[in-house]
């Protein structure tokens, strides 16, 4: 009984370590709640996972000692990680795999040095062999180790940091996979070992799946590196075509006012001219110039009006050019369906929940819409922008409408 609740205890303790270890070293891109929930799960999971494991480590026939399930909890374990570093972290993932796995391994020497004390001292069993409260030795060790490793997290944190990304993050992921390749040879060796009383056909079986297994790891790892970083480059290369894209718009519309400008201030001046001359012979063209004067300041009017609209949508905890990309975005979408920019209705609103809600009249919308709309390299830099705010931006289908949708963290 007493080690069933020791066992929880230390479980309850290797949760709070991750999630602490995760606050001190790393920064969220999404909602630091909703990041330490998904992690604390899956750190449940592989927790409790192992915890069968060591109650069942004597019988060679329970499913987690397959070297199947090994090779498939191995990829779990640390194929996980990435996932997770990816979607919720800021920063390489291989870096923060990197990372994190150096200071959970930090904890392990001051573990196994405390363990060697207490049993030189004698002072008690192992955490599975406690059989009263007296034997809380063993949970004492992995939380005093916890928090030292948690310290000198902290401390690399403050005075280390600048010089730890300063390293490449190709040694951090490597780092990381040859730990996971350690942990798949010692896995699968250790069910060798065990099945080595057996007769030749098992020990033939188990070096065939251990070596089926290294190649699978080691090709998938490689697959998912090429694959990953092929397309992480396309994604980087569209963005950056987009972004130049609009900035070679940007300043082309700034640049064409000005010569307009120029053009118009120069009708002005000779204008300007021939209205002072007639008012001093009273002429009866007067008038016509009068009207023509009046219609130069109006296309003078019309042109800066027309150029700086994005102002509309000044949205707070927006800067000038993320708000001009929203503009821009929203009136190619415009174009291309055939709407106008005036038929359309602008919500703004100082809630940062939903700062902005666009509406645009329903015209046959294409098939597939939503993917579509999702794919464009616009509206995934829009995304990508909006996420380092924890925001995001959605389509949706109203009434006779399309609806955009804004939404800021508060």
């Amino acid at each position: 009984m007493w080690n069933m609740i020791y066992v929880s205890l230390e479980c309850i303790v290797n949760l709070a370590f991750s999630a602490a270890l995760l606050l001190i070293l790393f920064t969220f891109k999404r909602k630091r709640r909703n990041a330490l929930i998904v992690f604390g799960l899956f750190s449940a999971l592989t927790n409790v996972t192992s915890v069968i494991a060591s109650f069942h480590e004597s019988d060679p026939d329970f499913v987690m000692h397959h070297p199947m399930y090994i090779i498939l909890d191995i990829l779990f374990y640390y194929g996980f990680p990435i996932f997770f570093f990816h979607r919720y972290v800021k920063g390489s993932a291989a870096r923060n795999c990197g990372l994190f796995l150096i200071f959970s391994v930090a904890a392990l020497p001051f573990m196994t040095l405390f363990h060697l004390l207490r049993k030189y001292y004698m002072l008690g069993p192992s955490i599975m062999d406690a059989q009263s409260p007296k034997d809380a030795a063993p949970l004492l060790i992995t939380a005093a180790a916890s928090g030292i490793a948690l310290f000198l997290a902290s401390l690399a944190r403050r005075r280390l940091w600048t010089k730890l990304e300063q390293i490449p993050s190709v040694i951090y992921g490597g780092i990381y996979l040859a730990d996971s390749v350690i942990a798949l040879v010692s896995g699968l060796s250790k069910e060798l070992n065990s099945y080595m009383i057996g007769g030749a056909a098992a020990n033939v079986n188990l070096a065939v799946f251990f070596c089926i297994g290294l190649c699978i790891w080691l090709l998938t790892a490689i697959l998912v590196f090429f694959l990953y970083d092929r397309i992480h480059i396309r994604k980087n290369r569209r963005m950056l075509q987009v972004e130049m894209d609009l900035q070679h718009a940007y300043y082309k519309s700034i640049v064409t006012l000005q010569f307009q400008m120029r053009g118009l201030r120069h009708d002005l001046i000779n204008h300007l001219n021939v209205l002072e001359h007639l008012d001093l012979i009273k002429s009866p063209y007067a008038d016509h110039y009068c009207q023509s004067f009046l219609s130069h300041c109006d296309q003078i009017e019309r042109k800066a009006e027309e150029a700086f609209r994005w102002k509309e949508l000044q949205i707070q905890g927006l800067s000038d050019r993320e708000c001009y990309i929203l503009y821009y975005y929203l009136k190619a979408f415009t174009d291309r369906y055939g709407c106008t920019w005036e038929a359309c209705e602008i919500s703004l609103s100082e809630d940062p929940s939903c700062p902005l809600i666009f509406k645009a009249p329903w015209h046959q919308p294409p098939r597939f819409w939503q993917l579509k709309l999702r794919r464009d390299p616009l509206y995934q830099l829009i995304q990508s922008m909006l996420l380092r705010k924890n925001g995001k931006a959605c389509w949706k289908k109203g009434e006779h409408k399309w609806l955009f949708i804004l939404t800021l963290s508060s």
